[in-house]
């Protein structure tokens, strides 16, 4: 989606993330043009579950008691992060960078916008119950995708008066039951993220135009499948050329 975009011309005047969305928006803020979304599709192609999911037998146990409040240790994501970030702070983003994370206590989201960048994306990531909240500037904060799985109304007040909406899951998501309890779990989350989003979405103001691209579909794919990342790809570079043309001109308008 974003190397169709960006080689359109289109140039973000700042990018807002939620979640997994966060990590393509702090990966793309280093170089937000056509190499830099390629340099993203390497970065997801080199992703694998046991990186970013190191399941351990004794951390699913201890969850599953109530000794500890995840599943699976932050650790493989923190590394695979570092290892394709080349900055480590907000304010060394080429464009500016905000990301967005949920208040555990007030269940309100939270824009991080400056700082130590790491610390963020893994607060913004903590999906609830998979991976272990994060101590940030005296809150506890989970996932964004909680109070703003779209955060349209953030990059809103931030004086966002186009927006463009990637979606990072879809269709696909429907296709097929969950298999394991994972999975179940981590569909239950999507459920309740896609009412968060139609929420947000008609809060915004009449004037602001929004483009929310279709997701790309895969019939088996998971969110804790990476090996789909190449028709993931295809499906949205082929996606956002349709809705791209079908786009009125200035001409028409």
């Amino acid at each position: 989606m974003l190397e169709v975009l960006l080689s359109c011309g289109l140039q973000p005047d700042l990018l807002v993330g939620t979640s997994v969305g966060a990590l393509n928006a702090a990966f793309l803020a280093q170089a937000p043009d056509v190499d830099g979304a390629l340099a993203l599709q390497a970065i997801w192609r080199s992703a694998s579950r046991d990186v970013i999911f190191p399941v351990r037998p004794r951390t699913l146990l201890l969850g599953a008691a109530g000794r500890r409040d995840h599943l699976v240790g932050p650790s493989g994501l923190r590394r695979w992060v570092e290892r394709h970030l080349t900055y480590r702070r907000f304010e060394e983003a080429v464009v500016p960078l905000h990301v967005v994370a949920t208040d555990l206590e007030t269940g309100d989201p939270v824009v991080l916008s400056d700082g130590t960048l790491l610390p963020a994306l893994l607060a913004s990531t903590a999906l609830p119950g998979i991976f272990p909240p994060v101590a940030f500037d005296g809150r506890t904060l989970i996932d964004g995708g909680v109070s703003a799985d779209v955060p349209v109304l953030q990059a809103e007040e931030r004086g966002a008066t186009e927006i463009w909406v990637l979606p990072t899951s879809g269709p696909e998501r429907q296709a097929m039951l969950p298999r394991g309890a994972l999975e179940v779990l981590l569909r239950a989350i999507g459920i309740a993220l896609g009412h968060v989003t139609l929420e947000n979405l008609a809060r915004l103001h009449a004037d602001t135009v929004v483009h929310l691209l279709p997701a790309p579909a895969v019939e088996d794919a998971s969110i804790l499948d990476f090996r789909h990342a190449d028709q993931l790809i295809a499906a949205g570079r082929s996606l956002t050329v349709d809705y791209l043309e079908r786009l009125p001109s200035t001409a028409d308008e």
